[in-house]
């Protein structure tokens, strides 16, 4: 667990520092004051004294301030963590026949906890309500192996629907690389090893590679003529997969933030590329890619709550836009 820690004071770039000092210091002023207002009031009701007037708009202001920050945690940690969303990108390429689209199911970071079978078992559910040709899963599965944490991650792997389903593995934990859940129930996790499956009559060279912070050269393409999927957990790398020529890059690791600030986007990405790759769709030269904000809730003992940032999967549609030889 140190060692968790110390890798998230390495990877916090000066913004993130600057964000989490006003957040965390605004936040003890807040409620430096109201606590302080409140002590003021119980005494002179004690000793039956009235506080000045001219105070007043400002003892308003606080408490105001108070009850919407405090309205704010209750949603962030009682409704958002469960409010499932989906999110759709829809591309085209030149390397899938006219006609064709590859319906692509994206989902990361479930940080699987035993008080959460019930919620993976319903995001399983969704994903095979996409109708998906096929699962990419980019890391980050298991919060530990104690607590039933196991348990919620099968009532996610058990209902997703009978396609291939190709998974990277993430950094939480250094261990916690639940390869044997993932291919006992027919999922491949790919340890920086390439794939050549034909879906859908689509050609594919599909690439997982390990977890790395940070790469300047990633594994080349060897079938440029194949529609190219990188599988990734840390979206810093996706620069080097679009100099490598892949097609599409999928990563996760950054939960959106899981805590967003109006204008300002993520506080906190842990990240080498900080916000640059945030969330979202991105297009890096001729590649495209999409950082997902995962499914689940960071793991490191930080409060369990999602703000302007839900959990989510995504269906990426890719559509044929090859010319016909007729």
């Amino acid at each position: 667990m140190q060692d968790e820690y110390r890798q998230f004071l390495l990877y916090m770039k000066p913004g993130e520092w600057i964000a989490l000092v006003l957040v965390f210091g605004g936040t003890a002023a807040l409620w430096g004051a109201e606590f302080a207002l409140l002590w003021r009031t119980v005494r002179a009701r004690l000793f039956c004294t009235s506080l000045p007037a001219k105070t007043r708009p400002l003892r308003v202001a606080v408490h105001l301030l108070a009850a919407v920050y405090l309205a704010c945690f209750l949603y962030a940690s009682l409704v958002e963590p469960d409010r499932l969303v989906l999110k759709r990108l829809t591309i085209s390429s030149a390397k899938i026949p006219a006609g064709v689209t590859l319906r692509i199911a994206h989902v990361t970071d479930l940080h699987a906890r035993g008080s959460r079978v019930n919620f993976l078992a319903r995001v399983g559910e969704a994903v095979a309500r996409l109708e998906p040709d096929l699962i990419c899963l980019t890391g980050d599965y298991l919060c530990g192996y104690r607590d039933g944490e196991p348990a919620a991650l099968l009532a996610f792997l058990l209902r997703l629907p009978d396609v291939p389903v190709f998974a990277v593995t993430g950094n939480y934990g250094g261990v916690y690389m639940p390869d044997a859940f993932l291919d006992q129930l027919g999922a491949e996790t790919l340890h920086t090893e390439r794939r050549l499956p034909t879906i859908k009559g689509v050609p594919l060279e599909l690439l997982g590679a390990s977890p790395t912070r940070e790469m300047t050269q990633a594994t080349p393409r060897l079938h440029p003529e194949r529609y190219g999927i990188f599988l990734e957990h840390f979206p810093a790398v996706m620069p080097a997969a679009a100099r490598a020529g892949w097609d599409l890059f999928l990563a996760g690791h950054t939960h959106g933030g899981q805590v967003r600030l109006p204008l300002y986007g993520a506080l906190l990405t842990l990240d080498r590329a900080g916000k640059t790759f945030e969330m979202g769709g991105y297009r890096v030269g001729d590649t495209v890619g999409h950082v997902s904000a995962g499914v689940g809730l960071e793991c490191r003992g930080m409060p369990l709550v999602r703000f302007l940032c839900p959990p989510e999967i995504a269906l990426i549609q890719v559509r044929g836009a090859a010319h016909s030889s007729k």
